[in-house]
């Protein structure tokens, strides 16, 4: 294959997770370590970040966690000083089915299809600076966060064309993707990991 335009610096290169303490998050944050990047979780769940990269640390990268509150732009700013310029990057995003419209849940809805419109509008902004914007939409997975929501027999039979939730490690696997030097021609997309499911 020829040397591609948008591909990695040869140093060490940092991941900033949001929500890496669990979850979708930590998912993708073992996932991305695996494939050589160092980590660093910006959460507000420190016995669980503190978890996380004890896990990464394991699999021989560095990995820190800062406790991140997304909601204060300052704390956001912080996160992402404690990192290292590059001048090459990957963002992505995770939206939701909900930005279509729930009647049951306004805002919710509302901050998913923001996120799919930040997605489409900065894919396009820098990606002559090598930096990537794309998205992931799920479908349910079963992570901390829903299985409690849900009935045992639910689980069982989601009513999916694919016949089963997602685990957070097969949308880990997509995020990963969009993270790495594999990906040198998606920005702007949002990929939809639904099994199916529209």
């Amino acid at each position: 294959m020829p040397d591609l335009r948008f591909a990695a610096p040869k140093e060490r290169r940092v991941s900033v997770i949001t929500g890496g303490s669990r979850g979708i998050g930590r998912a993708a944050a073992l996932r991305i370590a695996e494939e050589g990047r160092d980590i660093v979780i910006a959460d507000v769940l420190a016995e669980e970040g503190s978890k996380t990269v004890a896990d990464i640390e394991a699999l021989g990268q560095k990995a820190i966690y800062i406790e991140t509150d997304v909601s204060d732009e300052a704390a956001v700013h912080a996160a992402v000083d404690a990192t290292i310029e590059r001048g090459w990057g990957r963002c992505v995003s995770i939206t939701s089915g909900a930005r279509v419209g729930s009647p049951n849940h306004v805002p919710y809805s509302v901050s998913k299809a923001a996120v799919f419109s930040f997605v489409g509008s900065l894919g396009g902004a820098w990606p002559k600076e090598n930096v990537f914007v794309n998205g992931v939409e799920p479908g349910r997975a079963l992570t901390d966060m829903v299985v409690p929501r849900c009935s045992e027999e639910h689980i069982k039979n989601p009513g999916i064309p694919i016949g089963r939730y997602s685990d957070a490690n097969e949308l880990a696997e997509v995020i990963e993707f969009l993270c790495s030097e594999r990906n040198t021609y998606t920005s702007g997309a949002v990929w939809s990991v639904k099994g199916q499911t529209g």
